[in-house]
């Protein structure tokens, strides 16, 4: 039987293709969902792979809303993104994001845009 610490750490229990990484920073995000409401908000980013981003924040974003990545500190967005998983932990939302055209995480040519 898997204990309750070790099904609520996102980290645990995955079965991906690239390895998740553990970080701590914050990004600001551009939103736009598919009933038209838009906005900017934080998401407090806990972990990133090579194509995508793992966070919380404060509001719920429904899978397939798009999103335009800025980290702080940077003018301007610097990667397209779209939510494919939101689920309420704790009073915040626990949020998985998939980079579009482009990797999070970096690459062997350094092609990522957001921090490490």
């Amino acid at each position: 039987m898997r204990s309750l610490a070790s099904v609520r750490d996102p980290m645990k229990f995955d079965r991906r293709r690239f390895a998740r990484r553990a970080v701590e920073h914050t990004i600001r995000v551009a939103f736009a969902t598919d009933d038209g409401r838009r906005g900017m908000m934080g998401i407090a980013v806990t972990d990133r792979s090579v194509h995508g981003l793992g966070g919380l924040c404060d509001t719920p974003l429904p899978v397939g809303t798009q999103l335009a990545l800025c980290p702080v500190g940077v003018p301007v967005p610097v990667q397209s993104a779209v939510v494919v998983r939101c689920t309420a932990e704790d009073g915040r939302y626990r949020v998985g994001v998939r980079v579009v055209g482009g990797e999070a995480g970096g690459s062997a040519s350094g092609g990522s845009k957001l921090p490490a």
